[in-house]
């Protein structure tokens, strides 16, 4: 289901200027229409930068509220849309991975998807870049497609950097720490890795410490913590694919698809065709 930039008209951006990107200046009426009304996927980053107004998305499942001046990434894979947009002045610029520095990719990945951040002083610069990008809007050439890539660097490093500064000051204790580590691990490995002793052994910890650490940071078990990334990705299928509960359950490491089923049901409250059914209402 997913798509390249270019083929999702839904989010009603401005033409490319360079394959895998795009950028669109957002400025909202009181009360006028979000610039995104319909939940969808998407294979690339979207970088929300809000300088002003109060906007409320959906983002996996979960309300974000961005209020005045913050900043937010939607993770590729992320399902999401905009609630409502209330004087909402900023921009929103997608793009493609190829187009992000390795180093900044990892960063932004290894965040969680929607987390919305205070902009630190560093971080009204965007504007000024964002300004610079989309004056390319009606070039072309060799020359205006390395400027653009230069500039998209600076402002996706910029939001990265927006990201590890938050990050250290939530991280400053152990639990939080460890926590964030074993979700890190629990992103790239859940659908082949279910045991919560496995990711134990990752982390060089006994799994009664990590369970530790996680119900202090989270208020969960790591084995309630693992079925809930499970479930997530499971609700992202039933939402935007056409897969039976069946094939899903296969694609994410189940070979009882009854199974997935039960904790689908203890995690949501319903089971997976009802949720189906009910979000695409």
């Amino acid at each position: 289901m997913s798509k390249r930039p270019s083929d999702i008209p839904i989010l009603n951006l401005e033409r490319e200027i360079i394959p895998g990107l795009h950028i669109r200046r957002i400025d909202n009426k009181p009360h006028g229409s979000p610039p995104i009304m319909t939940a969808h996927r998407d294979d690339y980053f979207v970088f929300l930068y809000q300088q002003s107004g109060r906007s409320i998305l959906s983002i996996d499942f979960k309300e974000v509220i961005l209020d005045g001046l913050s900043i937010c990434c939607i993770l590729p894979g992320s399902v999401h849309h905009f609630n409502s947009a209330d004087k909402v002045s900023g921009w929103m610029l997608a793009t493609s991975s190829e187009l992000i520095d390795e180093v900044v990719r990892r960063i932004l990945l290894d965040s969680v998807s929607g987390d919305v951040f205070r902009v630190n002083d560093t971080a009204p610069f965007l504007d000024e870049i964002a300004r610079a990008i989309a004056s390319y809007q009606s070039n072309a050439g060799n020359l205006i497609s390395v400027i653009v890539t230069h500039l998209v660097s600076a402002f996706t490093g910029i939001f990265a950097q927006v990201i590890k500064i938050s990050e250290k000051k939530t991280l400053g204790n152990r639990a939080a720490a460890i926590t964030f580590e074993f979700s890190k691990i629990l992103r790239n490995n859940f659908k082949a890795r279910k045991a919560p002793s496995w990711y134990a052994s990752q982390l060089n910890l006994s799994l009664s410490y990590l369970n530790e650490c996680v119900r202090v940071t989270s208020g969960i078990a790591v084995s309630t913590y693992i079925q809930q990334e499970i479930v997530l990705e499971g609700k992202r299928q039933l939402v935007h694919t056409d897969l039976s509960v069946k094939e899903i359950a296969y694609g994410l490491g189940y070979s009882d698809p009854a199974y997935f089923n039960r904790v689908f049901q203890k995690i949501v409250g319903e089971r997976p065709a009802a949720f189906r059914k009910r979000y695409r209402k």
